[in-house]
């Protein structure tokens, strides 16, 4: 039996939080140009101008963070959106859908609580990602 390499899932940060403020950002400065009439129309192409540059910023900087599964060892490591990387052991982990995994990632940095569904990690990602977790728990413990 070939020996399991090492699985890495990329996480990609919801867009939808922010374009849903962007959205009621821009909605804010027309309601305020239609209800106050001139007066307001200084605010109105502001509030658009905000509500533009939150949309752009999201669009051009996505957050990425990737977790990798190491066989056999029981050690994963974390690199978030930011490049820092985080080492540590699962310390729990559990399957709340069949589209979703919460875990708990203990490690001497600090712990790490993260929920991977299928729209930030990929279906198939997530498959492969509950199948490894399997196998590392049911793993004997000299093995680690």
């Amino acid at each position: 039996m070939r020996p399991l390499a090492p699985l890495t899932v990329e996480l990609r940060e919801s867009n939808w939080p922010s374009r849903l403020a962007a959205i009621l950002i821009a909605a804010t400065g027309l309601a305020c140009c239609v209800t106050a009439g001139p007066a307001s129309w200084f605010a109105a192409p502001l509030l658009a101008v905000a509500a533009g540059g939150m949309l752009w910023q999201r669009r051009q900087a996505p957050s990425v963070w990737r977790l990798t599964v190491f066989p056999d060892t029981g050690i994963e490591a974390i690199e978030t959106g930011s490049g820092e990387v985080v080492q540590g052991r699962v310390a729990d982990s559990s399957l709340v859908t069949e589209r979703c995994i919460a875990l708990t990632v203990v490690s001497e940095q600090r712990p790490l609580r993260l929920v991977l569904t299928a729209e930030s990690a990929g279906a198939d990602d997530l498959r492969r990602l509950r199948l490894r977790l399997r196998l590392n728990q049911s793993a004997p413990s000299a093995a680690r």
